[in-house]
């Protein structure tokens, strides 16, 4: 197993403010029978959403991370997104 670091820091983040909240949604939908992911149309238009939505927040916590200090000898600068 790789130690703690700051380069895995990204991935803790990446799933507290992306990927954690739209699984807990898209599971509540489902358990509400909101949506049917049975469906093979559903579960193309779900995916499709949720691929963008995604993007969006990976890109938030990309900028953020990016646009604020980290102490230590070194700043970790992750990627550049046009």
């Amino acid at each position: 197993c790789e130690p703690y670091n700051r380069k895995n820091l990204i991935w803790v983040e990446m799933n507290a403010r992306v990927n954690y909240p739209i699984k807990k949604i898209l599971n509540a939908m489902v358990n509400e029978e909101i949506i049917d992911m049975t469906d093979e149309v559903t579960k193309f238009c779900v995916s499709w959403i949720t691929l963008r939505v995604c993007d969006i927040g990976r890109r938030q916590v990309i900028d953020s991370w990016n646009n604020h200090p980290i102490p230590g000898k070194k700043r970790l600068h992750l990627f550049t997104i046009s």
